[in-house]
């Protein structure tokens, strides 16, 4: 597997295991939302309704014996206000009733509504007729005690919402522990795979790559007696690391080469400064029997021979120096397509170490996303953490307004607690959040600064690697001008070879011909002069050769062969 697909598993494993942890404790606070909007919603209100009918209950009561004792308009339009009340509360009761049992408890209050109304229009009526002993007694014995009746059922469906609200305050509390146990196991389960991913990274990308970079910087200082560095794994690490073998095989292959030609550069360039060295004793020779020559006729023969000898002796010098400038030239020419090769692995190297570079700097841009998606988070956790604010905020002033409605507020004011409650719990919830976010997000900057560091370490590498490329572009400039210069060298030596078969023509016709010894003698004056120029040329040259030669022999003995 690639180094680039495992380091995309790892985070998108990170990126997984994060957003369902953020899902879950979404759909917990969803839940915990839907089950006090419920609280709020429909059980505080019936319970609101309930209090309400007890209290116009008693209303109904009060003015219904106010009315036996004083039948007046006014008290019989109150009683009937109170009547119409009572009988809208309880259908409203019955439009919001869900649970069965709640149902069932509206049903025997909607009936005990339809009896008690029937009895508060036959006191009304026998008050009406001025029967006031009649209505005081249905008052008394029918009414009052159905109204205990009521009384007592609408206290027994305050207690099953008390209850019933209770029930909703102990499942939020355990969805909200479930939520924070979940959100721990998460969070600590997230830290073992970020530090699991941080290690893996640090093995398979981090140390490898240092090892590679270390080995460069070996090469670089010129040890190449270093053995080859392993890599068991089949990735592009690895393919760099063959590649890098190669590389180092191919600068000892160059290196070796290079000083083994050195050694016959030198050793031909010496040859090339004793032939030379020859050649101008023989032209100085020569020079010396061409005076004799001109003074004494009678030695011209025996002279024209030990020019010939001489010359024969400077074409085979000529020869072997031309021999040796061509066994130079196709050295230099080999060492020119090695330097060739050698440049070709390194910009193959340097490409793979760019991708290397761009897939890291990859990894640093979605490691820096994920910690802003982390920050927009907590910023969310905030909101919720002002709105648990403002509830408990409201709870407060409930509690407060309860406590002024005096004995009819203490049920709401037991709601408007209980709301606090949840509220300062949701918070505490909330708060807890804000830090395990906190958390995941210095864990995030920790691997942004793994990934820095992977970063610098590639960088250094693209830079070891550019610097090897340009020490063989330098290598190829100088085996390029030793090339030129062995040319020249072997140009040189053609000319002198030219010039000696001149003079040895000149030489035999001088044997042919000795009346014409005096014009011949200018030829081979002339001649003479025209090679020691030309012997001069090869002389400088073949110093040149061999101060190059040194030069080279100086730069290879810098690295380390094995």
């Amino acid at each position: 597997m690639s180094v680039r697909k495992k380091i995309n598993i790892g985070f998108m494993t990170v990126e997984f295991l994060a957003l369902l942890s953020l899902g879950f404790a979404a759909f917990q606070f969803f839940s915990l939302d839907r089950k006090v909007e419920k609280a709020i919603d429909s059980q505080i209100v019936q319970m609101q309704i309930t209090q309400s009918i007890e209290a116009v209950l008693a209303n109904q009561g009060m003015y219904a014996s106010i009315y036996v004792t004083e039948p007046s308009k006014d008290n019989l339009e109150s009683l009937s206000s109170y009547s119409n009340q009572l009988t809208a509360n309880i259908e409203e009761l019955s439009l919001m009733a869900l649970s069965n049992d709640m149902q069932e408890y509206v049903s025997k209050l909607s009936d005990y509504n339809e009896t008690i109304q029937g009895y508060v229009s036959g006191i009304t009526r026998s008050a009406a007729a001025s029967k006031g002993e009649i209505a005081q007694r249905q008052l008394k014995n029918e009414y009052m005690e159905m109204k205990e009746t009521m009384s007592s059922l609408t206290g027994e469906m305050a207690d099953y919402l008390q209850k019933d609200i209770a029930h909703l305050s102990d499942e939020v509390n355990d969805a909200t522990l479930l939520s924070t146990i979940v959100s721990g196991i998460s969070f600590i389960f997230i830290v073992i795979i970020v530090t699991a991913y941080l290690i893996f990274v640090r093995r398979s990308v981090t140390k490898p790559l240092s090892q590679v970079v270390e080995q460069a910087s070996i090469i670089a200082g010129g040890d190449l007696s270093r053995p080859d560095y392993t890599y068991k794994n089949n990735d592009e690490i690895g393919s760099l690391v063959i590649e890098f073998n190669k590389m180092k095989h191919s600068f000892q292959k160059i290196i070796f080469d290079l000083q083994k030609n050195s050694a016959h550069v030198s050793e031909s360039a010496n040859t090339l400064f004793s032939a030379t060295a020859s050649i101008t004793a023989s032209t100085g020779e020569a020079a010396e029997n061409i005076a004799e020559t001109s003074q004494a006729a009678g030695s011209m023969s025996q002279s024209t021979k030990e020019i010939a000898q001489a010359m024969d002796e400077t074409a085979s010098g000529i020869q072997r120096i031309a021999e040796a400038t061509q066994l130079l030239h196709q050295n230099a020419l080999d060492m020119n397509e090695t330097a060739d090769f050698g440049i070709e692995t390194i910009v193959t190297a340097q490409q793979q170490m760019n991708t290397i570079n761009e897939s890291t700097r990859t990894i640093s841009h979605l490691t820096r996303k994920l910690s802003e998606q982390t920050d927009e988070i907590g910023e969310i956790t905030k909101v919720i953490t002002a709105i648990t604010e403002q509830t408990n905020l409201l709870a407060l002033n409930a509690a407060i307004e309860a406590a002024r409605a005096g004995e009819h507020g203490k049920g709401f004011a037991v709601v408007a607690d209980e709301v606090r409650k949840l509220a300062e719990q949701s918070k505490l919830s909330a708060e807890q959040i804000v830090s395990l976010i906190g958390n995941i997000h210095h864990d995030m900057e920790n691997v942004e600064q793994a990934v820095s560091s992977g970063l610098v370490s590639v960088s250094e590498g693209v830079e070891v690697i550019q610097k090897a490329g340009t020490a063989f572009e330098e290598i190829t400039a100088n085996v390029t001008s030793l090339t030129t210069q062995v040319e020249e060298v072997s140009a040189t030596s053609q000319q002198i070879s030219a010039s000696a078969e001149e003079v040895s023509a000149s030489i035999n016709e001088v044997a042919r011909a000795t009346e014409q010894t005096s014009v011949n003698l200018q030829v081979i004056s002339s001649t003479t002069e025209k090679q020691s120029a030309t012997i001069q040329n090869v002389h400088t040259v073949s110093t040149e050769l061999s101060q190059n030669a040194q030069e080279l022999d100086k730069i290879t003995k810098q690295f380390k062969l094995p």
